[in-house]
Order: structure tokens, then sequence, then C-alpha cells
């Protein structure tokens, strides 16, 4: 997904930091964000394509999705 820097957020960041170890919807989202497989369960993989991602985009790389990271991505 192509990062979003016009200030709209397409989806309102949840509110807690997502990381590993967490399953749900906000999950699978952020693996269709990184195109890792859509389980909802926030893995290695997972922690390991958000990094990259955050790399990327040049965020803190922590593997955790905070509001930073998620209002980049959506």
């Amino acid at each position: 997904m192509a990062a979003k820097n016009d200030g709209k957020v397409i989806v309102p960041y949840p509110g807690k930091i997502i990381k590993k170890g967490r399953a749900g919807k906000a999950v699978e989202r952020i693996q269709r964000a990184v195109k890792v497989s859509e389980d909802g369960k926030y893995g290695t993989k997972t922690e390991a394509a958000v990094k990259a991602y955050q790399k990327r985009q040049g965020l803190t790389v922590d593997g955790k999705v905070g509001s930073q990271t998620w209002n980049r991505m959506f």
C-alpha cells in the first residue's frame, strides 16, 4: 500500500499499540498493508514485515504499530 500523506486517516487508530501476541481485525488490516498472509494473529512474520515497513517509512523501527505507524499505513 502506498503511504498516505494527505493528513486524512482512512481507518481510525484503534487506540492501543498493536504488537506481537495480539489478534483480531486490526491485525488483519496491518497484515494486508504489509503484505503478509492474513490470519489475524500478530506473530514473527507480521512483526518482521512491520519493522521493514517502518524502516522504509523512516519511522521508529520497533515492530509495534502505534499511532504513527498506523496513521502512515492508513
